[in-house]
């Protein structure tokens, strides 16, 4: 009965012209001339079948069909993907099953999907079944499961154990086309990231290194006559140089008090005036100062290519799934309401 069916609805979709209309027409054969009494063979010549209305200037075409009454239905045929090398069929039912992650299914995801099975299968990239198997039980030993927990898995997605088997081979195969189609050239072009560096800056917070050194003040001496004359050492490079300085050390402008902020304005090698202390004065030498300023591209290169490769990754497939769809053609199958309501009964 389901052979039956399927045939009727076969024969719905596809009523091709009938090819019984014959014309004899003179072909001519090389070695005889026309003008020649020689015998003239009549070539009976079939004229070419008319695809022309599968092929819909939109697609996916649809196509209405018609059931019989008397039909019983089993499952339906909700597309049929014409590719150059191969015709798939995707049937309802599988519409009602899940991907094996879990994730619900959507026609149109299937049906790209089933061109790029298409195109893997072209470049011989299906994998053999005992490979797939043997995938199977490196999964089960990885997340120690029983095989009648591998199978509950299958089922709870919709298939059957060989189905389950089937959508993992077939799983595999899209991995390894779109890995060779998409992912060789995943690059992202150096204009595109220096692109986004320029429109994305991240400034490199200030920091500086410097040194710094301590004067008490000396006993029975003025405070100010002590400071002058610190000062003025420290104008004298060799005797600044003289000075017991601590060991460089980085400040950042969050943490330096107000009374401090001038570091931020000293240059390379310059000693500040003294600053007074509790109990005497100090000095500070910059060593190295780094002001405010974009993070330099070399180090964000691996951030920036990142950010953009989901981007590319999504152009490239869909510029993959357009080819293939262009040298395809997919017919969507009109729904009857009769089947639709018998079929959402039983599922």
């Amino acid at each position: 009965m389901r052979l039956y069916t399927l045939a009727v609805i076969l024969l719905n979709l596809f009523n091709l012209p009938m090819l019984a209309q014959h014309s004899n027409q003179e072909a001519a054969v090389p070695g005889i001339s026309r003008g020649s009494r020689k015998i003239k063979y009549v070539v009976k010549q079939l004229p070419q079948p008319d695809f022309s209305y599968l092929v819909a200037q939109q697609r996916p075409e649809r196509i209405p069909v018609n059931i019989p009454e008397s039909a019983i239905p089993v499952d339906f045929i909700d597309s049929i993907i014409c590719g150059p090398e191969a015709t798939d069929i995707i049937t309802w039912s599988e519409l009602g099953c899940r991907d094996l992650d879990g994730s619900i299914k959507n026609p149109e995801d299937i049906r790209a999907k089933r061109l790029i099975y298409q195109d893997a299968k072209r470049f011989k990239m299906v994998p053999e079944r005992q490979s797939v198997l043997e995938n199977l039980k490196g999964i089960q030993k990885e997340h120690n499961l029983t095989q009648a927990q591998l199978e509950q898995i299958f089922t709870s997605a919709g298939y059957t154990f060989e189905e389950g088997v089937e959508e993992f081979s077939r799983l595999k195969a899209t991995q390894s086309a779109v890995g060779m189609r998409v992912g060789s050239r995943m690059s992202i072009p150096e204009k595109d990231i220096q692109a986004y560096y320029d429109a994305h800056p991240i400034l490199q917070e200030a920091n500086y290194v410097v040194k710094r050194v301590e004067f008490k003040y000396p006993a029975g001496r003025s405070r100010q006559a002590f400071r002058a004359q610190i000062d003025r050492a420290r104008t004298n490079p060799e005797r600044a140089a003289k000075f017991d300085w601590s060991i460089p050390f980085t400040v950042k402008p969050a943490e330096l008090a107000q009374n401090r902020q001038f570091l931020t304005r000293m240059k390379n090698g310059q000693v500040s005036p003294p600053v007074a202390i509790s109990d005497g004065v100090e000095l500070f030498m910059m060593v190295e100062a780094h002001p405010e300023c974009p993070v330099p591209l070399e180090q964000r290169r691996e951030e920036i290519t990142n950010i953009l490769r989901p981007a590319r990754f999504d152009q490239l497939m869909k510029e993959y799934k357009a080819n293939l769809e262009s040298a395809a053609v997919t017919i969507v199958c009109e729904r009857p309401t009769k089947i639709a309501d018998s079929l959402s009964a039983t599922t």
